[in-house]
Parts: structure tokens; C-alpha cells; sequence
């Protein structure tokens, strides 16, 4: 973990979801307050999704060398880091 906290790949990571998660909640928690029922029904769709792309993303990869740490930061990057709106 150490290692982890001197290596500058982590705190762009690390900044790009800060940011990703307000400039998210800012965007959606007014949306979603007028219809809450629209998102629970998005959330199983969602999360059925990407179990879906991490099994296909597994069954495909033939090295099975890749971090699982590397995964779960790959996944939350998508999820949030790349949802913001210019």
C-alpha cells in the first residue's frame, strides 16, 4: 500500500473519482429525486450489466495476469470517472 501512495498514477485515479462521484451526485441526485422508482429499477440492470462485461472480460483473457485491485479501479473509473459532463 505504501508503494501504492508514492506513485503519481494513483492520485490522478484518485482525484478523477473525487471529482467523478460530485460531478455525478450533482448531476443525478436532482433527477433521480423527482422519479426515485426510475432508479431502482436502473440499479439491478446496472450492476447485472457489469457482472456481465467482468465475466465475458475473464472468460476472454487468456494471461489471467491481471490484478484483481487493477480490475475493481478500471470498473469504478468507468462507472464514475467518465460519467461527468463538461
Amino acid at each position: 500500500m505504501r508503494g501504492l501512495l508514492t506513485q503519481i498514477s494513483f492520485w490522478v485515479l484518485a482525484v478523477g473519482m473525487a471529482i467523478g462521484v460530485f460531478v455525478l451526485g450533482r448531476d443525478m441526485v436532482p433527477r433521480f429525486a423527482s422519479t426515485w422508482s426510475g432508479f431502482f429499477a436502473a440499479v439491478p440492470v446496472v450492476l447485472i450489466a457489469a457482472a456481465l462485461v467482468a465475466v465475458i472480460i475473464w472468460l476472454l483473457d487468456r494471461s489471467h495476469a491481471q490484478v484483481h485491485s487493477a480490475w475493481g479501479a478500471a470498473f469504478a473509473w468507468g462507472a464514475v470517472g467518465a460519467c461527468g459532463r463538461p
